[in-house]
């Protein structure tokens, strides 16, 4: 990843990064193991709203913090359950959380996504191959290597309030954050999948008509990748449930926040406002 870069949140910016980690499946199935989450087992909840559906236990969170590399001490905290706070610690966990327990699909239609970018699909191809995962596998478990490939350490810094979080050294620095609905779980899920794409993709160019320097020039970019993690945990919702329009109303959220951090986002694409709508699960 680039220095200094930042991920803005629904109103917070924050950010994510990393370095080596697992590159097959097998973090992930640990991960979901760890976390109770049995064989085919994708808790719908994940996409519902800003809130966490569930506690996670202390196992389930030791084990996502030690998969990401959390340090405990700058967190000034130890391993313990998560309940839903709106403190860093939680708000990264949940996200990790999220990855691991949403269906995201196959492996072979992300790879195959059309509006994926050419960088991100070749990159994901190429950890997909040397994982040895194959087409039916889940996504979730490509896009969770991935994470965890270029996750070294997360740590907090308490003078970044209000800034947003910055990655230095193959650290990232997480902010201060008081809200959850500044940060729910499916879309920190997606700023983990953001910031491990900056290993291979561009960097952020200066946004239009502003100062701030973390935008896009096109959905080709980093957070094209976000916009193509969120969509596909949308696609797979469960259309008999009567709350997945409220799922796919709340993502829709996610999605205008991306787009507004790309200069030019064209259409056909995730920022064409019946994009999302068109991928939501048929009534």
């Amino acid at each position: 990843m680039r220095g200094g870069d930042v991920v803005w949140l629904l109103g917070i910016p924050a950010a994510l990064v990393g370095c080596r980690g697992p590159t097959d499946a097998t973090a992930w199935r640990r991960a979901r193991a760890a976390c109770g989450l049995d064989e085919g087992d994708h808790p719908s909840t994940t996409l519902r709203d800003g809130r966490l559906p569930t506690t996670l236990s202390e196992g389930c969170a030791t084990w996502l913090a030690e998969d990401l590399g959390v340090d405990w001490e700058s967190f000034g905290g130890s391993p313990g359950p998560v309940t839903g706070g709106g403190d860093p610690l939680s708000l990264t966990l949940m996200g990790a959380w999220a990855l691991v327990a949403a269906d995201y699909g196959t492996v072979g239609a992300l790879l195959a996504d059309p509006d994926g970018a050419a960088w991100g699909q070749e990159a994901l191809a190429e950890l997909a191959t040397r994982g040895g995962f194959r087409d039916p596998d889940a996504a979730g478990a490509l896009l969770y290597a991935h994470v965890l490939d270029h996750v070294d350490r997360v740590a907090y810094d308490p003078g970044l309030e209000g800034v947003g979080a910055r990655f230095q050294g193959g650290t990232v620095y997480i902010p201060t954050t008081g809200d959850p609905w500044d940060a729910p779980p499916a879309w920190m899920a997606s700023v983990l999948v953001h910031e491990a794409s900056h290993h291979h993709g561009p960097a952020h160019v200066r946004c239009s008509g502003g100062v701030d320097p973390d935008c896009d020039e096109d959905l080709h970019g980093i957070y094209g990748t976000q916009a193509q993690a969120i969509a596909a945990a949308v696609a797979r919702l469960d259309p008999a449930d009567p709350l997945t329009p409220i799922a796919c109303a709340q993502s829709q959220i996610y999605i205008d926040a991306i787009c507004r951090m790309v200069n030019h986002a064209s259409a056909p694409g995730p920022c064409d406002p019946g994009a999302l709508r068109a991928s939501c699960p048929a009534p």
